[in-house]
Parts: C-alpha cells; sequence; structure tokens
C-alpha cells in the first residue's frame, strides 16, 4: 500500500484543532505555524501513520516550544 507524501498528508480533525489553538495562544507566524505542520508530519512519517495525530503535532508543539522558549 502506498503511503501519501508528506505534503498530502492527512490530518485528523483533533490535531488540526491542536495546533490551529496552540498557534494562536504562543502567538505564531504563518512561517512557525508552517514548520510545525512539517516536523508533525515527520513525526508521523516513521510511525506509519495514515493520519497525523493528535499526539504528533504535540510533539512537534513541544520542540518548538523547547527550541524557542517563552518568546
Amino acid at each position: 500500500m502506498a503511503r501519501p507524501s508528506m505534503h498530502t498528508a492527512r490530518w485528523k480533525p483533533a490535531a488540526a484543532k491542536f495546533l490551529n489553538l496552540a498557534a494562536m495562544r504562543l502567538g505564531w507566524s504563518s512561517p512557525g505555524i508552517h514548520l510545525c505542520l512539517k516536523v508533525a508530519r515527520t513525526i508521523a512519517h516513521p510511525a506509519n501513520a495514515h493520519a497525523v495525530q493528535l499526539a504528533h503535532v504535540a510533539e512537534a508543539v513541544q520542540y518548538r516550544w523547547a527550541l524557542l522558549g517563552s518568546h
């Protein structure tokens, strides 16, 4: 079975909602949100997930938060 490419990955509704909420609360710019999207897709890929899930997005947000601190 062929896996979808990174650019056409499916998103679980809860994952998209979580990312939008996190981005709004943390004041991320569009490039910052895009970076988090890419990281979440990268995390989901080796897990053989058919869709980006809330856990993948939460991990990506943690990485971004750790890199930026509270800025």
